[in-house]
């Protein structure tokens, strides 16, 4: 019995000191990378972990427990292992057999953190991918049990060494098995939660996509006092001096025409020695360009600018005249804009008028309203 406990005694040892080789390749595999800054290509090649990458991508505590584990479950699975060759012979095992166990036992347990992974990420999104990262961390695992596996195997060998000849009968193999089961059960679950706590950290919850404000568009319509064509007189009604309006459209056979009205509403008397200056906006704000033409239409007659003075509440009134325009499919007139004469503040109300970009209007020259009319308010005079 005394030899028995001191062959068991032996195995656990070499377990533990397997154990502590992995971990000591874990760790520094993880410090290497992280605090030398070297090459991961040489590390790899140095202290090769194929858990090592993974616990840099893992939320605590779960990279120490997963570490510990699998360290565990390499020293306990040796064991395990040791043992079955111990049962079968009846002495301990060679260094060469204590060597193939390490490593066995590195595969193992790599492989049992590999099913970890696979059941974190099922279902994978292509049945090829189930073992994606399980064949990259065996090939580690087989890398080091070559360079660092055979440590655990000389320790055995040394302790067995000073027992030459001894009678070594087999251990009971029932504890090793279960506590082997225990430790694999234990490192499958540390490392599916382990798994699944990384990518709920990594994953954010989809936020709702930030309204992008949608620039308003911006109308460039005619400015409010044009460029002077004409040299202003000395008493010619301003912009500010007088009130304009306008009223609805006439039509006849296809030809429209216009009442311009201009009301003085100063307190001095002023004169009207030019044609009206009139541009139009259309239903958007921008400008549109149409030719103005001083003159009659068929609705309307040009007496020409001979010269209006109005004295103050006095009312002028000048006409425009064009040909109906096929407005389908194109931007009408929205507004209207108008002054005494160019160079003149314009003052500018809404007008919806047939008449399009391109096209042309009549605009005769101020006259003197009837007397009692309101300017808008007298007949379009025929021509």
């Amino acid at each position: 019995m005394k030899s028995i406990g001191k062959t068991g005694r032996d195995l656990w040892l070499t377990g533990a000191l397997a154990t502590a080789v992995w971990m000591v390749c874990t760790l520094g595999h993880v410090l290497l990378t992280r605090t030398a800054q070297l090459p991961t290509q040489f590390v790899d090649l140095l202290v090769p972990s194929p858990w090592g990458h993974r616990l840099q991508t893992m939320a605590q505590p779960w990279p120490v427990l997963s570490a510990v584990l699998c360290a565990v479950a390499v020293g306990v699975l040796a064991v395990m292992l040791l043992h079955a060759v111990h049962s079968r012979t009846g002495a301990g095992p060679g260094f060469a057999a204590s060597w193939i166990c390490v490593a066995v036992a590195a595969l193992a347990a790599t492989g049992l953190a590999g099913l970890g992974l696979v059941i974190a990420d099922w279902p994978p999104a292509r049945l090829a991918w189930i073992v994606q990262d399980l064949q990259p961390m065996l090939g580690t695992a087989a890398y080091w049990a070559f360079i660092w596996g055979w440590i655990p195997g000389l320790g055995l060998r040394l302790l067995t060494a000073r027992r030459a000849g001894q009678h070594r009968a087999p251990d009971a193999m029932a504890p090793v098995l279960l506590v082997s089961v225990l430790v694999s059960l234990l490192l499958v679950t540390t490392v599916v939660q382990a798994r699944q706590a990384s990518l709920t950290a990594t994953q954010t919850p989809p936020t709702a996509p930030e309204p992008v404000p949608v620039p308003s568009p911006v109308a460039y319509g005619w400015p409010e006092v044009s460029d002077a064509t004409v040299e202003a007189g000395v008493n010619w009604c301003t912009g500010e001096q007088v009130e304009i309006s306008w009223g609805q459209t006439e039509a006849a056979t296809g030809h429209r025409a216009l009442a311009i009205g201009l009301e003085n509403t100063s307190q001095t008397s002023c004169e009207l020695q030019a044609y009206p200056d009139v541009v139009f906006n259309d239903t958007t704000g921008n400008a549109m360009e149409v030719l103005l033409v001083h003159g009659g239409s068929f609705m309307t007659r040009d007496s020409g600018p001979g010269g209006v003075n109005l004295a103050a509440g006095g009312h002028a009134v000048a006409y425009l005249g064009w040909n109906a325009m096929a407005a389908a499919g194109d931007t009408s007139v929205g507004s209207m804009l108008v002054a005494p004469y160019p160079g003149a503040v314009r003052q500018q109300a809404p007008a919806a008028l047939d008449i399009v970009h391109g096209g042309a209007v009549a605009v005769t020259a101020w006259e003197q309203a009837p007397d009692g009319a309101q300017g808008t308010e007298q007949q379009t005079p025929r021509p």
